[in-house]
């Protein structure tokens, strides 16, 4: 059944069984969401225990950019602490723009893992990507949008 949303339109939705369906990643421009989303939920053999939900930038950085030259702080989360430590894969798009390590670990037991994204210099907004994905569930992706301003 669909779900309306309200305006402006929460940054996570949970499904009714309570396992992270959606992550919304919001540009600055967007600043409402009306009308009506479905959520579909994968297959259970789809589904695995400990799956990656979203690649966080720091609000002011989705809000408003992040100047060149300066660094950032991304956060990886988890649906559920993870059962041993798991490696994740951060693919970069564009490494002149901005730079960060190619994996990152997740501690046993936890949900999160930070990482830091040192951006270039830019002469004009140029926007780019961070997906990450762990290696049992490689054909799951998530990831960001972010810009960086001269």
């Amino acid at each position: 059944m669909p779900v309306p949303l309200a305006s402006p339109a929460p940054s996570r939705l949970r499904s009714p069984l309570g396992r992270l369906a959606a992550c919304l990643a919001l540009a600055g421009a967007v600043t409402a969401f009306t009308g009506t989303a479905v959520l579909a939920a994968p297959a259970a053999s789809q589904s695995t225990p400990d799956q990656i939900t979203s690649v966080n930038v720091p609000k002011s950085v989705s809000e408003h950019g992040i100047v060149g030259g300066e660094s950032m702080t991304v956060t990886v989360y988890f649906d559920v602490p993870t059962p041993a430590a798991t490696t994740v894969t951060l693919k970069n798009f564009k490494p002149a723009v901005a730079s960060f390590p190619a994996t990152i670990v997740v501690a046993a037991g936890n949900t999160t893992a930070t990482f830091t994204v040192t951006t270039s210099p830019v002469s004009t907004p140029t926007t780019d990507s961070i997906v990450a994905n762990d290696a049992k569930s490689s054909a799951f992706e998530t990831g960001v949008q972010f810009t960086v301003e001269p």
